[in-house]
């Protein structure tokens, strides 16, 4: 598909500034079954930086204790103990934090479906779910430097956000697996195509 689609009936009355939210750069994984939009690893350790610090102080704190352990044996098996349990409660902190701040992102290939739930909002039914042919095209806005937003369109001109980007290669890549899945449009706001935008 080529990235330079002409305009249609719908484009003119699409938002072309980028969404005023706070978003997250996702990272798209493929299966048999779907799509998705996973939140990448930089992002899950910002989010749970304070949790991990409380369990490398407490961490720490016990490994103290291997002052008074009478002997090397059960000093080394102490401190492996303590770092598997130390280790284990990072693990949990972080996926507590990844399902926790971000959103579940994917298209369901099996009934060509898009899902986006809000994870913050667990006991609210603040979830999308439209059908392949009720999306229209895939909007880039680039939103300063280096940084762009990733929009879905819908056929009855409504934007959905996706994820932001800092990597133009990485975006290039997912905008045309999106876009080839689904059959659909990639629109560049205020620019003449990605390769325009790659030299930028």
């Amino acid at each position: 598909m080529s990235m330079n689609e002409k305009p249609d009936s719908i484009f003119p009355y699409i938002e072309k500034t980028p969404f005023k939210l706070k978003s997250y750069q996702y990272k798209l994984e493929e299966s048999s079954e779907k799509l998705s939009l996973a939140i990448t690893n930089k992002y899950i350790l910002a989010h749970s930086l304070p949790g991990i610090m409380i369990w490398v102080f407490l961490g720490s704190w016990f490994l103290s204790v291997t002052l008074i352990v009478p002997t090397i044996l059960l000093k080394i098996l102490y401190v492996a103990l303590v770092f598997l349990v130390i280790s284990f409660f990072i693990k949990l902190t972080m996926i507590a934090s990844k399902n926790n701040h971000y959103h579940t992102i994917y298209f369901d290939k099996r009934f060509k479906n898009f899902i986006q739930k809000d994870n913050t909002k667990p006991h609210t039914h603040d979830k999308v779910k439209l059908s392949w042919s009720e999306l229209h095209a895939l909007q880039i806005v680039k939103l300063e430097i280096k940084r762009f937003q990733m929009n879905l369109i819908t056929k009855e001109a409504k934007r959905l956000h996706i994820s932001t980007y800092h990597n133009v290669d990485q975006l290039f890549k997912d905008a045309e697996i999106i876009s080839q899945l689904l059959n659909i449009p990639i629109w560049m706001e205020g620019m003449e195509g990605l390769e325009m935008l790659k030299t930028k």
